[in-house]
C-alpha cells in the first residue's frame, strides 16, 4: 500500500515495478524499481522530481501511515549487523526508534512505550552499579511484567540510551509535550461523548483502533490517581492532568456498565432461586432423606441403611 501510493504521488502509478521488502537493516524499508519508459515509448520527465515530486510524497506518506520521519534518521550512522542477530538487535532497533520518535519525560514514561512492545528498561537494584552509573538495562518481559531472556546494556546500543543520556532528554520533552495533544485530547473527548457505556477491555480496544494506548496509573495502594495516555499518532506519552482530563470522567465510563452488570447478576441469581427451588422439589426424597441422615449428629455410619439394602432375588428352583 506504501509503495503503490508513493508511485501514484510522483506520477509513476501507470509504470510497472518491482517492491523489495528490506529487512536486515537497522531500520526496515522498501526498494522500488520500474522504468522511466511509458508503454508508448515516450520518456518520463524526471528533472527535479526529488524535491518537486518525490520529497513531498514521502513526508505525506510517513505523515500518513505513521512511519518514522527520514529527518530523525539522517545523522543516525547505519548500525553494523551482528553476526547472531536476533534478540539483541531486535531490542535495540526498537529502543533507538523510540528513544529517537517519541516524547516522554521520566523513564516511566519510556516503559510505557516500551511495554507495547514487551520490552523494559531497568536501571539496576538500588546501590547497584548500574544504577550508581545511571546505566540502563534493556529486556524481554512477560505479559506479567517479568523480565525475561537476555538482558542488553544500554551502553551496547547504539547512540548508548543510558539513563544519563535519556536525562537530556526528559528535561528538553517536559516542556514540548504540549504541542503533541491535540489528537489524545480530540479522540477522549469524543470516547466521553458517546452515551454508550462500556467494560474496562471494551474501552481499551476502543482506543487501540484509534492507536492510543490507555490505562490508570496507581498507587503504592492499588488506588487510581490519574490517566496514562500512550499516543501512538502522535507519539507522545500524556496523563490525564496535562490535557486536562480527569479520571472521573473516565472512569464515569465504566461504573454505569459495571451498576448494569451487577444489576443483571442480581436479577439473575433472584431469577434462579425459584428454579432453584423447583430443583429441590424435583429432587427424590429418598435422597434427601439419606442426605439428612447423614448430616444427622446422632448417625451411625455403621447402621446399614434400609436405602441401600438390596432386595433377594429368589432363587428359582431346578425341575427334577
Amino acid at each position: 500500500m506504501v509503495a503503490w501510493d508513493y508511485m501514484q504521488r510522483i506520477g509513476f502509478g501507470n509504470q510497472p515495478y518491482l517492491v523489495y521488502k528490506h529487512e536486515d537493516a537497522n531500520h526496515p524499508h522498501i526498494h522500488i524499481v520500474t522504468t522511466t519508459i511509458r508503454p508508448d515509448g515516450s520518456p518520463i520527465n524526471l528533472h527535479n522530481i526529488g524535491k518537486q515530486l518525490s520529497e513531498p510524497a514521502r513526508k505525506a506518506i510517513e505523515m500518513e501511515f505513521d512511519l518514522i520521519p527520514a529527518e530523525s534518521m539522517k545523522n543516525s550512522k547505519t548500525l553494523p549487523i551482528d553476526s547472531n542477530a536476533g534478540t539483541k538487535q531486535r531490542i535495540s532497533t526498537i529502543v533507538r526508534e523510540v528513544v529517537n520518535s517519541y516524547h516522554f519525560s521520566s523513564l516511566d514514561e519510556l516503559n510505557y512505550i516500551l511495554k507495547q512492545y514487551n520490552i523494559t528498561a531497568d536501571p539496576g537494584r538500588p546501590d547497584s552499579r548500574i544504577r550508581n552509573n545511571h546505566g540502563l538495562i534493556y529486556s524481554d518481559i512477560d505479559k506479567h511484567g517479568t523480565r525475561t531472556g537476555v538482558a542488553i546494556k544500554a551502553s551496547s546500543i547504539y547512540d548508548r540510551p543510558t539513563l544519563k543520556t535519556l536525562e537530556k532528554k526528559f528535561f528538553k520533552e517536559k516542556d514540548k509535550k504540549h504541542l503533541y495533544t491535540s489528537h489524545s485530547i480530540k479522540t477522549i473527548n469524543s470516547f466521553l461523548s458517546t452515551k454508550k457505556t462500556i467494560s474496562l477491555s471494551e474501552m481499551q480496544e476502543w482506543f487501540e483502533k484509534k492507536r492510543i494506548d490507555i490505562d490508570f496509573i496507581r498507587n503504592t495502594n492499588g488506588g487510581i490517581e490519574d490517566l496514562l495516555i500512550v499516543d501512538n499518532v502522535k507519539k507522545v506519552v500524556l496523563s490525564g492532568k496535562e490535557i486536562n482530563i480527569t479520571v472521573n470522567q473516565v472512569i464515569a465510563k465504566l461504573h454505569a456498565i459495571a451498576d448494569i452488570e451487577q444489576t443483571k447478576t442480581k436479577s439473575s441469581i433472584n431469577g434462579n432461586k425459584e428454579q432453584q427451588g423447583n430443583t429441590q422439589a424435583a429432587t427424590s426424597p429418598s435422597v434427601l432423606e439419606l442426605l439428612n441422615k447423614l448430616l444427622a449428629s446422632d448417625y451411625d455410619p455403621t447402621a446399614q441403611l434400609p436405602e441401600f439394602i438390596k432386595k433377594k432375588r429368589k432363587k428359582k428352583r431346578k425341575k427334577p
